[in-house]
C-alpha cells in the first residue's frame, strides 16, 4: 500500500522533481527552523515505515533519535540554521521500532533573499553497510586476538619449556627424591614471582613436607611440618582429578597458612596410588596463564624424575636391603639367644644407615619394655623405653594391627604416647611375629626431619624380615631342646617310676608305700626331704617322714597341720601337684621348715576326696625344674595308684569282714529263731495250758455250785493271761529292737544311767540301793536304744539283790583304743556261771517267776541292740555272789560305720 502523499505547505511547480524527490528510497524531510517535521517524502515514509504523515506531523525531529544521539542531531540543526552543511552516522529505529542506522546530512534552505527559512535532513539507510562494516571489524579483531593468543601462548609455551629444560638439566639423572625435589622447588622460585614452593610425601590420610624453597616463611614451615590432610578440597580435587589444580581468591585464602590467596597442587602416583605433590602459592590473588604453564610443565618434568627415581631406587632398595638381609644373616649365624639376634639387627641398621637409633622391645603384659636398644638413646628415653610404652601407643598397636613396618613421618611424642622423644623427626616399626604371636617390636628413629627415604626403609625391612626369620628359627631350636629335655624328664620320670613299682612290690601297708616312695624320691633327687601326710577331720598329720626332717617339724606335722594351709589347700583344689617355688613355711603352718626353699604337694584322693599327701621339700633351692617336677609326679603318681589298689584291698577286706559280721548276725538270729520257735511251743503253750485247764475247772466248779473254788480258778486263769500278755510284749520290744534303725550321735553315758536309776527306783521302790556311779565317757550311738540297755541291766541288779536288805550296784566304763567297755556290778543271788551263755537268750531265765519275776526278754533285748551298735555282751558271776554285766560300743568311726552298715542291711 503506497502511503498518502501529505499535504503541502508550499508546493513546487516542478512536477517532474516532485516525482524524482518522492521516488528515492532517501528519507528527504522539511523542517522548520525549530526542527518540526513539515514534509516527507513517499520514498522516505516508506523506509521509516510510516503509513500516514499526520501522525507525526509537526513532530520534533530529534524525537525519533536515541537519547543518547539526540545532542549530535541538536548539534547538526544548530549547525544548518547557521547556513552550515552537517553530515553524519548514527543508530534511530523507525516509526514501527526497527533498528536501523543512518547516513544523514542537514542544510538550509533559503529564500530568494537568501534568508535561512527552512531545513533540508536527508537521511539514507546504510545498515546494510554498517553490518558488513561491523562484521569485517569483529573479524580484523578476532583475528589479532587471534594473533595476540597465539603469540601469547607460543611465549608460554617457551616460557614453560624453559622452565622444564632447566629442571631437567638441574636434576640430570640424580634419582635422589631431596635433590629432585629441590630443583624443583628453585625453579618455580625463580619463574613464577613471590612464589614459595613445598614438596610433599604421602603417609596414610597426610602428606608430610620433604623440601621447601628456601624462600618460605618460617612460619609456615611449621605450620606445614604437621602435615596436610588428603582431604583438604584442593588436594583431593588433584588427586581425584589426577592433575595439576589452581584455587585463586577467598578459595586459595582460606586453604593456606595465611600467607598465600593463590594456590596450586600438583598431584604424584606410584602403582597407581597417591604418592606426592607439589605445592606452589603467592600472595597475589589469581595466577597469569604464564605462571599456570609453568608449573604444569615443572609439574611434567618432575613426574617424569620421579618414575625414572622410583625405578631406579626400587632396584636400590632390593640391593640395600638384599645387603643388610646378608650383613645380619652373617652376623647372627647360628645365635638363637633372643638378645643376642635383637643386638645384632641393632648393630647392622647402625651400621648400613648411620645415625639412627634402634631399639628391641618385647611384649610384657600390656606393655612393651626395651630389651635392646643403641648407645645414642640419652638416660631419659632409655628409662622410658625400660619402664615401657602402652601397647595402645598409635604406631605400635597399627605395626601389630598391620604385621607390615608402619613409617611415620613428623613423629609427635605427645601423639605416640613416647615421653622425652621430642628430638626426634621420624620413626619406624618392624612387628616380629613367631607362630601368629607377636613376640618382639624392632624400633628406629631419626632426629633428621621429614620422612625416612626409600633406601631407608629398604634396608630397615629387611632387617625386620631377617631377625623375624631369625626369631622363628630360635623358637624351634628352643622347641626342640624342650622336647629332648622332655624326653629325658620322661625317661628319668619312668625310670623313678619303674623303681618305685619295683620296691613296692605287693605292699598293701600304705605308710610302709609311703617309705618306699621317701626312698624312690631321695635316690632321684638331690637335697629333699619327704613327708606323708593323712587327712583326720580337718587336719593333715605327718605319719610319715624322711629322717632329715628337723625333730622341731616333725612335732608340727604330729601335732596337725590345719586343712586351710596354703599350699596343701591349693593342691588338694587343684586335685593334681603343686610346685611352689619360694616356699612360705608361715603360710603353710611349718613355722619351723625354714630350711626349705621349695615345695611340691601331690594329693592323692580317696572317694573323690583329698584324703593323703605326699609333700617334698627341696633345701636351700628356689625352684623346681622341669626334670625335678617329671620325677616328683611320676612317683606321685606311683604312690597314688598303690595307695589306691591298697585301699580297695582295705575295702573288700571291709566288705569281707562286714559280711563275716552279717553271718554271725543270721546266725544269731537264727538262734533267736530257734528259740523263739521253743518259747512258741513251750513258754507261751504253758499259760496257754493253764489258761485252758483251769478254765475248765471253773466251768465244772459253776455247774457243780463250787463257787469258792470257781474264783480260785478264774484267778489262775487271769495270771496266765497275764503272763502270756507280759511274754508276747517282751517279744514285741525285742522285735523292735531288731528293725530300728539307729540313729547315731553323740551320747552321755552319764545321762542315761541317771534316767536308769530313775527307773529301777521306781519299779522296786521298796528295795533299798546303795548307787555306785563312776566316770562315764561320751560315746557314739542311738540314745533311745542305749536307754534300754542301760535300763534293763540297772533294774536286773536291784531286781536280783532285792533278796539282799540292801542292793549295792556299781557301774563304770573303760575305754580302749577302738571301743569302750561298761560294767554292771550288783551283789544279788548271782548264777551258775556254766549257764552264762543262755542269758541272752529269749525267753531263757535261771530262776524261777516264783523267786524272781520276768520273762526272759530283756537281756535278750541288751544283746539285740548292743550288736547293733557293732559290740558285744558278757555276763560273769559265781552263785550267790552277785553278777557282773558288761557290753562294748566301738570308736567314734566304727560307730558310725556300723550304723551305715545296719541301715543298708534293713
Amino acid at each position: 500500500m503506497i502511503p498518502k502523499r501529505p499535504p503541502q505547505a508550499n508546493a513546487l511547480d516542478l512536477d517532474d522533481l516532485q516525482s524524482i524527490v518522492d521516488g528515492s528510497s532517501d528519507c528527504i524531510k522539511v523542517l522548520d527552523l525549530d526542527g518540526h517535521l513539515l514534509s516527507m517524502n513517499v520514498g522516505g515514509m516508506q523506509t521509516m515505515e510510516i503509513e500516514d504523515f499526520s501522525s507525526c506531523h509537526h513532530v520534533l525531529w530529534p524525537e525519533f533519535w536515541k537519547s543518547s544521539e539526540r545532542t549530535r542531531v541538536q548539534e547538526a540543526l544548530e549547525n544548518a540554521r547557521n547556513g552550515q552543511t552537517v553530515h553524519f552516522e548514527g543508530p534511530a529505529d523507525t516509526f514501527l521500532g526497527t533498528p536501523r542506522w543512518w547516513e544523514v546530512r542537514v542544510s538550509p534552505i533559503r529564500d530568494q533573499n537568501g534568508q535561512i527559512t527552512r531545513l533540508l535532513a536527508i537521511s539514507r539507510d546504510v545498515t546494510a553497510r554498517r553490518t558488513a562494516e561491523q562484521k569485517l571489524l569483529e573479524n580484523e579483531q578476532g583475528l589479532q586476538e587471534r594473533a595476540t593468543a597465539l603469540e601469547l601462548r607460543v611465549n608460554q609455551q617457551a616460557l614453560a619449556l624453559n622452565a622444564f629444560v632447566r629442571f631437567t638439566t638441574a636434576v640430570a639423572s640424580s634419582t635422589e627424591l631431596e635433590v629432585l625435589a629441590t630443583a624443583a622447588t628453585d625453579i618455580l622460585r625463580d619463574v613464577v614471582e613471590g612464589a614459595i614452593t613445598g614438596f610433599f610425601l604421602v603417609r596414610g590420610d597426610t602428606a608430610y613436607p620433604l623440601i621447601f624453597s628456601d624462600n618460605t616463611p618460617p612460619d609456615v614451615m611449621v605450620a606445614r611440618r604437621k602435615g596436610v590432610l588428603l582431604s583438604t578440597p584442593l588436594a583431593e580435587e588433584a588427586f581425584r582429578r589426577r592433575q595439576v589444580v589452581f584455587s585463586e581468591g577467598d578459595a586459595g585464602q582460606r586453604q593456606s597458612v595465611g600467607y598465600a590467596a593463590a594456590l596450586s597442587v600438583v598431584p604424584f602416583f606410584v602403582h597407581d596410588q597417591p604418592y606426592a605433590f607439589l605445592a606452589t602459592g603467592t600472595e597475589r590473588v589469581d595466577w597469569s596463564a604464564q605462571e599456570q604453564a609453568v608449573i604444569e610443565s615443572v609439574g611434567r618434568g618432575l613426574g617424569l624424575a620421579l618414575e625414572r627415581a622410583q625405578q631406579t631406587q626400587q632396584l636400590q632398595e632390593r640391593t640395600a636391603g638384599l645387603d643388610a638381609f646378608v650383613a645380619f644373616s652373617e652376623r647372627s649365624g647360628q645365635l638363637t639367644d633372643i638378645v643376642a639376634l635383637a643386638r645384632q639387627a641393632v648393630d647392622v641398621l647402625r651400621a648400613t644407615l648411620g645415625v639412627v637409633s634402634v631399639a628391641y622391645y618385647s611384649l610384657s603384659g600390656d606393655f612393651w619394655k626395651a630389651q635392646v636398644w643403641s648407645d645414642d638413646f640419652s638416660p631419659e628415653v632409655i628409662s622410658v623405653l625400660k619402664a615401657g610404652i602402652p601397647a595402645t601407643a598409635p604406631s605400635y598397636a597399627e605395626a601389630v594391627q598391620t604385621r607390615e613396618a608402619v613409617f611415620v613421618p613428623g613423629w609427635q611424642a605427645d601423639a605416640e604416647g613416647v615421653a622425652d622423644t621430642d628430638e626426634f623427626g621420624a620413626g619406624a616399626f618392624y612387628p616380629c611375629f613367631v607362630e601368629q604371636v607377636p613376640c618382639g617390636l624392632l624400633a628406629m628413629g631419626t632426629r633428621r626431619a621429614g620422612d625416612w627415604t626409600p633406601r631407608e626403609q629398604a634396608v630397615f625391612r629387611a632387617v625386620g624380615h631377617s631377625l623375624t626369620l631369625a626369631l622363628e628359627r630360635a623358637e624351634l631350636a628352643a622347641q626342640l631342646a624342650r622336647r629332648t629335655q622332655q624326653i629325658a624328664e620322661d625317661a628319668r620320670a619312668k625310670a623313678a617310676f619303674v623303681a618305685f613299682t619295683e620296691a613296692v612290690g605287693s605292699i598293701s601297708d600304705v605308710r610302709t608305700l609311703a617309705q618306699q616312695a621317701t626312698e624312690v624320691l631321695q635316690a632321684n633327687l638331690s637335697e629333699v626331704s619327704v613327708a606323708f601326710y593323712e587327712l583326720v577331720q580337718d587336719r593333715w598329720y605327718g605319719v610319715e617322714w624322711s629322717n632329715d626332717v628337723a625333730p622341731e617339724v616333725v612335732a608340727q606335722m604330729k601335732a596337725g597341720i590345719l586343712q586351710e594351709a596354703h599350699d596343701f589347700a591349693r593342691a588338694a583344689g587343684a586335685g593334681g601337684a603343686v610346685f611352689s617355688d619360694g616356699w612360705d613355711p608361715d603360710a603353710n603352718h611349718l613355722e619351723q621348715a625354714t630350711r626349705y626353699g621349695a615345695a611340691a604337694f601331690l594329693p592323692i584322693f580317696a572317694d573323690g576326696k583329698a584324703s593323703r599327701m605326699l609333700a617334698v621339700g627341696k633345701r636351700r633351692a628356689l625352684v623346681w625344674t622341669e626334670q625335678e617336677q617329671a620325677v616328683v609326679r611320676a612317683v606321685g603318681r606311683g604312690l597314688g595308684l598303690a595307695v589306691g589298689r591298697t585301699d580297695q584291698a582295705r575295702l573288700l577286706t571291709e566288705q569281707r569282714d562286714v559280711l563275716d559280721d552279717r553271718s554271725q548276725e543270721l546266725e544269731a538270729i537264727n538262734a533267736e529263731l530257734e528259740a523263739f520257735t521253743y518259747s512258741a511251743s513251750h513258754d507261751l503253750r504253758t499259760p496257754v495250758r493253764h489258761v485252758m485247764g483251769f478254765a475248765e475247772l471253773a466251768e465244772m466248779g459253776l455247774e457243780n455250785g463250787q463257787y469258792d473254788k470257781t474264783a480260785q480258778y478264774l484267778g489262775v486263769v487271769k495270771q496266765g493271761a497275764l503272763r502270756m500278755t507280759a511274754l508276747i510284749d517282751g517279744m514285741l520290744l525285742l522285735s523292735r529292737s531288731g528293725r530300728q534303725t539307729l540313729e547315731v550321735q553323740t551320747v552321755a553315758l552319764a545321762a542315761l544311767v541317771t534316767q536308769a536309776q530313775r527307773d529301777a527306783e521306781a519299779e522296786f521302790a521298796g528295795q533299798p540301793v546303795r548307787w555306785e556311779i563312776g566316770a562315764l565317757p561320751v560315746v557314739q550311738g542311738d540314745p533311745g536304744l542305749l536307754q534300754q540297755v542301760m535300763t534293763n541291766l540297772l533294774s536286773n541288779a536291784v531286781k536280783y539283790s532285792s533278796t539282799r536288805p540292801l542292793s549295792e550296784v556299781q557301774v563304770w566304763a573303760e575305754e580302749r583304743n577302738t571301743e569302750t567297755e561298761v560294767f554292771v556290778k550288783d551283789n544279788g543271788v548271782g548264777f551258775d556261771p556254766r549257764y552264762a551263755d543262755k542269758l541272752f537268750g529269749i525267753f531263757q531265765r535261771l530262776h524261777t517267776e516264783k523267786q524272781f519275776a520276768g520273762t526272759g526278754v530283756g537281756l535278750a533285748t541288751v544283746r539285740r541292740v548292743v550288736r547293733k551298735h557293732g559290740g558285744q555282751v558278757a555276763a560273769y558271776s559265781q552263785k550267790d555272789d552277785g553278777a557282773i554285766f558288761s557290753f562294748t560300743l566301738p570308736s567314734a568311726g566304727a560307730a558310725v560305720a556300723q550304723a551305715r552298715r545296719e541301715s543298708e542291711n534293713l
